[in-house]
């Protein structure tokens, strides 16, 4: 996405360590891709294959634990 500069950008950049930028390729394209439907969460590992199993077949978006709070 574009990021804007303004004065806070120069601060940013007098502290960042030109070795930790990571280049990327641009994205071909500019829209994001959204996705409707049951987003499944919960704050344990999901052990239990049966378990994994069946909540799959509630047509649900599976989410790692660290990422459930999405609004």
């Amino acid at each position: 996405w574009p990021i804007l500069i303004s004065e806070a950008c120069d601060a940013c950049n007098k502290d960042q360590n030109p070795k930790d930028v990571i280049e990327r390729k641009p994205r071909k394209f500019n829209h994001p891709k959204i996705h409707y439907g049951n987003i499944g969460s919960g704050n344990t590992v999901m052990k239990d294959a049966l378990v994994r199993d069946i909540s799959r077949g509630a047509n649900t978006i599976q989410a790692r634990p660290a990422v459930r709070d999405i609004t």
